[in-house]
């Protein structure tokens, strides 16, 4: 057997495998990377439910889909090598692409969005009635008020105002903060896409002490004058009246902390420590003191909030007045206090009072003790309210 003529042939017939097995090739096997990424805003906070989409070079539909967490972050896997562009979007944003886009092997980036809306306002200290610095202001999309949601933040100047620019448009949930202040919430704040939306000023309220009330009024443009008046026992069967004119009744552990005359208030008053009896709190339409005035009440729109140290205990809003209504001040709402027992009853009707008399604002009469304010020169009657 000629053992060399068949180990030739074996030789021959490798050789093309071989030479196969090494050297380039035409169809070389495409490498995978991944892209690792964020989306964030103006505020420097993550975009969540963003839609971030691969498209490659010279095809129109996404390759790749993926939808950001809630601190905005996102991952892709299994890219294949080439050119693409990166497409984000987001609800109230300005969509964004990002062409010639290269993915090397574990690519991370961080992209921002921006949106439409510039909005502006301030925050006003309950207990002075100006603005209050170094609060923060949030603003989270719909109904949610919890702190990783926060779509958009700021904090307050020296004078309490605050500006954000490139935000979403949309409705909102506002939470403001600050230290030694109850966390204030309003909802259904709009962010128009056009313009600067002006939002009114809102009261952040200073916590109470252990035992204490705090009752804030805060309201609308007009009217522009709006006053408190709280009535309480005293001894005996005295009572005091507190309001503009008498903001430290005597003995009464009650004051009138801030009296606004320029429009949305707030208008607070502290009851630092409580006496058996009935307390009566009401709201006068000093702007217009005619038998038509509880419909600036009604249209203001006033708010009556009640706070201890725990935080909101209740909220107040003007009710829709019968047909018959007629008045210019509401009352509110009374606290009957026996011991250590404190219930707040609603009261929710229109009255007719003059400035400080007190049997239109107390829950009996009896005579006060007060001091003129510059502010108004009518004389006050304390058998009114």
């Amino acid at each position: 057997m000629n053992y060399r003529y068949f180990l030739s042939l074996f030789v021959l017939l490798s050789l093309p495998l071989w030479i196969g097995c090494s050297g380039s090739s035409d169809n070389p096997v495409d490498t995978q990377s991944e892209l690792t990424g964020q989306v964030i805003n103006t505020s420097q906070i993550g975009v969540r439910n963003a839609t971030v989409a691969l498209v490659k070079q010279g095809e129109s539909s996404p390759t790749f889909t993926t939808t950001t967490n809630d601190t905005g972050g996102y991952v892709i896997r299994n890219i294949p090598s080439g050119a693409y562009a990166l497409r984000l979007s987001a609800a109230g944003y300005t969509a964004r692409e990002v062409t010639g886009l290269n993915i090397a092997a574990n690519a991370r980036r961080i992209d921002t969005l921006l949106g439409p809306a510039t909005v502006s306002g301030q925050i006003l200290n309950s207990q002075t009635g100006r603005g209050l610095a170094n609060a923060t202001v949030s603003f989270n999309f719909g109904t949610d008020t919890s702190i990783v949601l926060t779509a958009v933040r700021a904090i307050t100047d020296a004078n309490g105002n605050f500006t954000i620019r490139n935000a979403p448009s949309g409705t909102f949930v506002c939470i403001v903060r600050a230290s030694g202040f109850i966390p204030q919430v309003i909802r259904n704040v709009v962010f128009n896409p056009t313009g600067t939306t002006s939002l009114p000023p809102s009261t952040i309220v200073q916590r109470p002490a252990v035992g204490a009330f705090r009752i804030v009024l805060t309201w609308g443009e007009n009217p522009r004058d709006l006053d408190s008046y709280l009535t309480g026992p005293l001894t005996g069967t005295s009572r005091f009246i507190c309001y503009f004119a008498n903001k430290g009744p005597t003995n009464s552990n009650v004051e009138l902390d801030v009296d606004d005359i320029t429009s949305y208030g707030p208008e607070t008053i502290t009851i630092a420590a409580f006496r058996d009896g009935v307390y009566r709190y009401s709201v006068h339409n000093y702007s217009d003191q005619s038998a038509n005035g509880f419909r600036g009440i009604v249209n203001s729109p006033a708010l009556v909030q009640v706070f201890d140290n725990t935080g909101l205990i209740r909220e107040f809003s003007p009710p829709t007045p019968p047909a018959n209504a007629a008045g210019n001040a509401w009352r509110v709402f009374e606290i009957n206090v026996s011991g250590t027992t404190r219930t707040i009853v609603p009261v929710n009707t229109y009255v007719t009072g003059n400035v400080g008399d007190v049997s239109t604002f107390a829950a009996g009469s009896a005579s006060a003790s007060v001091q003129m304010s510059k502010k108004h020169k009518a004389v006050a009657r304390p058998e009114d309210f």
